[in-house]
């Protein structure tokens, strides 16, 4: 695998070709499984085992990550409206839950769609979380939660099904939603992209807000694109979308996209 590729493996050779190079990055246990891990050890234990790829067989696989359209009529997938910042007791209260939930992210670690709900308020011992981070100087960069807001930490709710995961836990740089920061720094992983699920699910749902984030996809009209430029509006190119603070969402869905 070349210094430039992401962790993510082709579906039929789920548990071959991790470099020991790239393993060695992963703060927690890389090997495979044929059946999901057993519930995480003794309380209090900074332990992230469960976060280990889960892989049953390759069609059992296949259908387990196979992403669906929103508005496929019958399909496990949900529109995600929005991603904002839970309390703990909220938080608590939604671990091990295993369908999408409004206001969280989904996020692929090591193929495994699990599902991340972020919190101003330090994470208790046992559970599993990293202190999200960006670098406001980066422009390949969609920040979810602003600067002052810190500390933001991100907590695994556990594996999810369906849904649409637009970030990748990933080693390799890119165009991202921020940087993960497990054990004080320790271990740091990029909140890749997902390109091109990313760009088609902003395509089709139009405006998604993201934190501090409002994210605006929209057919290509100058007089939009000098209003947006306008109005505060960012192209970020990777998503072929615009970006925008978040207070402005009312003002450009009705400017925009109607």
């Amino acid at each position: 695998m070349g210094a430039g590729e992401s962790l993510r493996l082709s579906n039929r050779c789920p548990f071959g070709g991790v470099s020991a190079r790239h393993a060695s990055l992963i703060p927690f246990p890389f090997k495979p499984a044929q059946k999901p891990p057993k519930p995480p050890p003794e309380k209090g234990a900074w332990d992230l085992t469960f976060l280990l790829a889960m892989w049953y067989n390759n069609d059992d696989y296949d259908d387990y990550y196979k992403p669906v359209s929103p508005h496929r009529k019958g399909g496990r997938a949900r529109r995600m409206e929005m991603l904002k910042l839970w309390s703990l007791e909220e938080i608590r209260s939604m671990i091990g839950a295993e369908s999408p939930i409004d206001g969280c992210l989904i996020a692929e670690v090591n193929l495994q769609p699990m599902q991340v709900a972020f919190t101003t308020e330090q994470p208790a011992e046992d559970m599993k979380y990293f202190q999200y981070e960006y670098d406001p100087h980066d422009t390949a960069c969609i920040p979810l939660f602003a600067q002052n807001q810190f500390p933001v930490y991100g907590v695994f709710l556990g594996p999810v099904r369906g849904g649409i995961p637009l970030a990748i836990l990933s080693p390799v740089r890119g165009a991202s939603f921020g940087v993960a920061s497990f054990r004080g720094g320790e271990h740091r992983f990029n909140l890749v992209i997902n390109d091109p699920v990313a760009t088609n699910f902003f395509r089709e749902n139009g405006i998604v807000r993201l934190g501090d984030r409002v994210v605006v996809a929209f057919a290509y009209d100058q007089r939009k694109v000098a209003w947006a430029k306008a109005n505060g509006g960012r192209f970020f190119a990777d998503l072929k979308a615009w970006v925008f603070p978040a207070e402005k969402a009312a003002e450009v869905e009705e400017v925009l996209l109607k």
